[in-house]
């Protein structure tokens, strides 16, 4: 390993003395931990420059230390500055005052910069850096200001800003607030419970992790500190500072520099260590089982937004320790770290993660069924931002459920709840669990105004359930005022995803769209052959020794590959704006059942039909029929024309859907006054179209047209009551294209077959 490091070593140096911006490189010298290998580099300097020193205080040649860990090359070299190079600009990691400068030269980490590009990409990003400290480019103001650097802290602070900033003191006088922590070794994790007033004071104990780590954790304060505000304004500060603090007196400087009472901050912890030692429930020099914490912020207003916030206030963060001391507690001897910011799980947070940070994330989503496959949607669009979910199932989860559900708490408890749970553990405090019979909240309306009241919302039913699908599809109380309803379904075993949009103003319904789907299953052979599978798609799962679940079964990664896309395709829909036309989206899988294709279409409204003879029957037309037989009508021109008609039909709701047509056979008979439908190869053609769309869709009546208008004809009555004595109990309908609009008749024999 030393003799890696050593031929490493010397590769660097070569590699450093050959770029063209560096002029000399000096002796190597052993140091703990590495070697050290001195640098002249030339700077470019602006043409103000004058006697070789630019206005922010560069010189033409730096002096550069390239400190080489003892792990190069699989760790980067530390960069250093001299000791007295300008500090008064960004991009500098934090370091003590009168040591070198460490300058921040490379957003990522050097480490990972060796690995890809190598030492003269670290020599690049170098020159660069001092090029623009030298030209005052390393901060825009126009794009906002650069947050303080804070180098390889250890320690975090969580909270979320914009709350931060609306609780933030005005009169200069510092807030405490009650917080927690976690440590283990130099790390620190700590969260603000904003507007909770610390009342605990330092609480911690000692617990060993699943690795046997030791872990100490409990309740800190957080003290929050600005400057006061003069005539309603905030102090600002326009001066950038390298953080330098690393004990008491240094926070205090840091603090007075940003217009701070840094007597009052001080004077604030030695109160709370006084208040924590004589709380503290163990009566001893040293009452607590590990150091003593104190999280610290430093509130500053800058002049511009931060980079990449809206907020002109940075939040500056430290942790305070005094490291056990078995002779007592004193403030002096307190180390003060820089610690990073992070903000809570919040839908601006995740949404700006996740490229939507311009999104409304306002938008009201409902999910139908909390399932393995809902769940996993819910989750998706949470994680994107999209937090606003209404969370509708009476089920529980229990044992089973956990193979694929998205959730992974505690069994026994309503799948709602616990993915409601889940959400607001996102930051979704909005999220809501309903755990009420879906099928009873669309036909009964118990409940309906209040979980769905008029609103721009989607709502996407995922339970496979039909009964479910019936009620939604039919529901009197789910109207276009409500939302727009979607459905979601797997078919053999996830190899195919489907995902259903009705139209804006239920026109294509999800009855109708599923109709659709089956129809294109006639003429693509390789969807037909996914959904249809090898397996029947519900078994038989015993769940225990007296208990079984009729299930799809499927390993979690399948139901995760549909629920991703389906997610995908709702992301999209809720960030580019929810279409008015009603859309059919299809995924199957490949050939080698990973990869996975997605289609989508778009499908234009159907058209209502009302029987003349029983207004009870509803009678919906897709627009590819109407089309279809408006372009036959139009090539036989007055000449009367017609063919078979194929659907499905919902004997419950008292609704056929016309979802395609059979071609009238040669034998046919069009005239001027009549039309007769052939026979020849009929049957064979309704047959196949019917195994074709695996079985959904059937013969289930005629149409024909009437060029002259008129309604349906005795004749065809006759004709229709003869179709529908091959059927007995079954409704046959009789579609008849006129100038002035479609007519439509249903009949239903109620006689016996022989």
């Amino acid at each position: 390993m030393a003799d890696t490091f050593a031929f490493a070593l010397q590769d660097a140096i070569e590699e450093i003395a050959r770029h063209p911006a560096v002029r000399a490189v000096g002796s190597c010298e052993q140091v703990e931990g590495g070697v050290v290998v001195p640098a002249q580099v030339s700077v470019n300097l602006p043409s103000r420059a004058r006697d070789g020193v630019s206005a922010t205080g560069v010189r033409e040649v730096e002096q550069v230390l390239f400190k080489f860990p003892r792990e190069y090359p699989l760790k980067g070299p530390w960069l250093y500055l001299r000791e007295d190079f300008p500090t008064d600009m960004p991009h500098i990691n934090p370091h003590t005052r009168g040591s070198f400068v460490p300058p921040c030269v490379y957003e990522g980490t050097l480490n990972d910069l060796v690995q890809t590009d190598g030492i003269v990409a670290v020599v690049d990003q170098l020159v660069t850096w001092l090029e623009r400290a030298a030209s005052g480019q390393l901060m825009n103001l126009d794009q906002g200001w650069e947050p303080t650097r804070r180098g390889e802290a250890h320690a975090t602070l969580e909270f979320d800003a914009d709350a931060m900033v609306r609780a933030l003191p005005q009169d200069g006088l510092p807030t405490v607030y009650g917080g927690t922590f976690a440590q283990s070794g130099k790390g620190v994790f700590m969260g603000v419970q904003i507007g909770q007033t610390d009342t605990h004071g330092f609480r911690s104990e000692l617990i060993t992790g699943i690795s046997g780590r030791r872990i100490f954790r409990g309740r800190l304060s957080v003290v929050v500190a600005m400057a006061a505000w003069q005539e309603g304004k905030g102090r600002v500060d326009d001066v950038y500072r390298p953080d330098m603090v690393v004990d008491i007196p240094s926070l205090a400087q840091r603090a007075v520099e940003t217009g701070i009472d840094g007597t009052a901050l001080i004077g604030k912890l030695e109160s709370l260590l006084l208040q924590a030692n004589l709380a503290a429930q163990v009566k001893a020099p040293w009452p607590w089982v590990g150091d003593f914490l104190v999280a610290v912020v430093l509130a500053v207003k800058r002049p511009v937004a931060l980079l990449r916030s809206g907020r002109d206030i940075e939040f500056v963060p430290y942790v305070v320790r005094i490291p056990r001391d078995e002779t007592g507690p004193a403030l002096a001897k307190a180390r003060v770290e820089a610690a990073f910011h992070l903000h809570g799980a919040n839908a601006q947070l995740l949404a700006r993660t996740s490229g939507y940070e311009t999104v409304d994330l306002d938008h009201a989503l409902a999910f139908i069924g909390c399932g393995s496959l809902g769940s996993k949607i819910s989750l998706h669009l949470g994680r994107a931002g999209f937090g606003n979910q209404l969370l509708v199932d009476n089920e529980a989860l229990v044992g089973h459920n956990l193979a694929r559900h998205a959730s992974y708490g505690g069994t026994c408890s309503n799948k709602a709840e616990n993915l409601a749970t889940t959400l607001r553990s996102l930051g979704h405090a909005g999220a809501r669990a309903a755990p009420v019979d879906a099928a009873a909240l669309f036909t009964t309306g118990t409940d309906f105004a209040e979980l769905l009241p008029p609103g721009k919302r989607l709502i996407l039913d995922s339970t496979a359930s039909p009964q479910v699908a019936a009620a939604a599809t039919h529901s009197p109380y789910l109207t276009p005022e409500v939302g727009r309803l979607a459905r979601a379904q797997i078919y053999n075993r996830g190899g195919v995803a489907v995902l259903l949009l009705e139209g804006d103003k239920r026109t294509p319904r999800c009855d109708d769209l599923t109709a659709e789907l089956f129809r294109r299953c006639r003429s693509n052979p390789g969807l037909r052959g996914q959904i249809k599978g090898n397996a029947a798609d519900l078994t038989q799962v015993m769940i225990g020794d007296n208990c079984r679940s009729l299930t799809m079964q499927m390993a979690d990664s399948m139901v995760s590959r549909a629920a991703a896309a389906m997610a995908m395709q709702v992301e999209q829909w809720l960030v580019q704006g929810i279409p008015d036309a009603g859309f059919l989206c299809v995924g199957y899988q490949d050939a080698a059942g990973i990869g996975f294709s997605w289609a989508t279409n778009a499908v234009l409204p159907s058209l209502e039909l009302i029987a003349a003879n029983d207004p009870s029957w509803r009678v919906r037309v897709a627009s590819t029929v109407t089309k279809r037989i408006a372009q036959d009508v139009q090539k036989w021109g007055p000449v009367e024309t017609g063919g078979a008609v194929l659907g499905h039909i919902d004997t419950h709701a008292r609704t056929i859907v016309v979802a395609d047509i059979v071609d009238a056979p040669p034998d046919s008979i069009r005239q001027r006054d009549r039309f007769v439908l052939g026979t020849q190869g009929l049957q064979d053609a309704v047959l196949q179209a019917n195994t074709e769309s695996l079985h959904y869709l059937r013969f289930i009546g005629t149409w024909h047209s009437h060029p002259a208008g008129g309604p349906h004809s005795q004749i065809d009555k006759d004709t229709l009551a003869a179709i529908s004595r091959f059927a007995p109990g079954l409704p046959v309908v009789s579609l008849v294209w006129r100038p002035e609009g479609f007519a439509c008749e249903v009949r239903v024999d109620q006689g016996r077959s022989s």
